[in-house]
Formats: structure tokens, C-alpha cells, sequence
């Protein structure tokens, strides 16, 4: 269980599976007493298909190089940063420096919250996700198989939102 006088020190932050303490955690419900480790264990969500799929996409990328993997990946997540940080409305919360950040963009646009940035992408034929975190933002990855014209749509679609 752990000893009482340490758990102030440790703050949770990957949202547990009781869904009393995520609904706090979110703010959707009022702060109550839980046990602290009922909000320490067991965080996240575990991606079981992309567990399975982890042998051929670890030889995909083996075959590739792993040198050019990471280039193509950094280099895409750089151009949506960019193109994201010149878009009046839109404030990107992941840092433009590729020593700092990888394959995940954070942002948010004025005036339009996450989740109808999620279903406006959505409608465009876009992934999205919305961070399950509090603060939540919106959040693209390009990844291997994406084009630099479809981060260019992307960064489009975004504009067009933070326009309207």
C-alpha cells in the first residue's frame, strides 16, 4: 500500500482505470478521499493491437534503417510544428526542438476545444486524437507512412478552423 507519510510526494499521471478517480482526475467530479494508490494503479491504457503488431513493424523499420526511420519521423513532426506555430489562433504546446519532442504534436486552437478539433479532423479523413489529460489538446502524429502533402493538409485543415 505504501507508507502514509509518502504519498504526498508522488502525483498521478497516467489516468488509473477506476473511473471515480479518472472523473476526478478530469475535474468532471468533485475531489473526494480515495486511497492513493486507487489513483497511482493501474494507469493508462494498454494498446494490445500494437503490441501484436510490434515483430513485423520492428522488422519493417530494421529493414528501413533506423537512422532513416527517426529522420523521416522528426522531419514530419518538424514541418506540422512549424507550419502550426505560423497559424494565428493556434498555440502548439510540444517544443519545435527535435532533441525535445518526437512523434506526437499537442496543440490547441482559440476558441474551439479538443474534442471539435478531433471531429473536424475526423470529417477531413484526419486521425486525431485528444490528450485524456487535464489540461487536453488536440494531438497529431505523422508517422512513417504519412507524405509531406498530408502534414501540408494537416497544417490547412488547422488553419481554416483557427480562421473560422
Amino acid at each position: 500500500m505504501g507508507a502514509e507519510h509518502a504519498w504526498p510526494a508522488v502525483s498521478p499521471i497516467i489516468p488509473t482505470f477506476d473511473q471515480q478517480a479518472f472523473l476526478m482526475w478530469m475535474k468532471f467530479l468533485p475531489e473526494k478521499p480515495i486511497n492513493p494508490a486507487t489513483a497511482l494503479t493501474p494507469g493508462g491504457t494498454h494498446a494490445f493491437e500494437h503490441r501484436w503488431a510490434m515483430n513485423e513493424a520492428f522488422d519493417f523499420h530494421l529493414a528501413i534503417g533506423k537512422a532513416r526511420v527517426s529522420s523521416r519521423i522528426h522531419d514530419l513532426n518538424r514541418q506540422l510544428k512549424l507550419g502550426l506555430a505560423n497559424i494565428k489562433g493556434v498555440h502548439l504546446h510540444t517544443p519545435v526542438d527535435q532533441r525535445l519532442t518526437s512523434g506526437i504534436v499537442a496543440f490547441e486552437v482559440d476558441k474551439v476545444g479538443p474534442m471539435d478539433t478531433v471531429s473536424t479532423f475526423k470529417k477531413h479523413r484526419i486521425i486525431a486524437t485528444q490528450a485524456p489529460y487535464n489540461p487536453s489538446y488536440a494531438r497529431l502524429a505523422p508517422g512513417l507512412i504519412n507524405t509531406a502533402e498530408e502534414v501540408e493538409y494537416c497544417v490547412q485543415t488547422i488553419a481554416e478552423l483557427a480562421a473560422s
